[in-house]
């Protein structure tokens, strides 16, 4: 979406400055042409650096799903799992309580 703006903001610039640089001699037509594409290359450096942004904020997203599957499953089996009063003796013991 910000792409598209910016490459419809540069273009709308580049067809400014050749409307206003249509009767103009041709060396400051073609200034008018590296202008837009300048915006074209900017606008495209952008998306490359949002694009970017949004693979790791996507990577990041996932690997926390992957963490929070993991502390899931990892409660599920300590909750499947009976314990007996000695090793919930051992338990309070050395952590000074149950983490359940």
């Amino acid at each position: 979406m910000r792409f598209a703006v910016l490459v419809f903001g540069s273009a709308i610039c580049g067809a400014l400055l050749g409307l206003l640089f249509s009767g103009c001699t041709p060396a400051h037509q073609a200034a008018a042409t590296q202008h837009t594409v300048t915006g074209f290359k900017i606008a495209a450096c952008v998306q490359g650096v949002l694009a970017e942004e949004d693979r790791e904020r996507q990577r990041m997203h996932r690997e926390a799903e992957i963490a929070a599957e993991l502390e899931a499953e990892r409660l599920r089996e300590e909750a499947a799992e009976p314990k007996t009063t000695a090793e919930q003796i051992d338990a309070v013991i050395r952590d000074g309580g149950t983490k359940e």
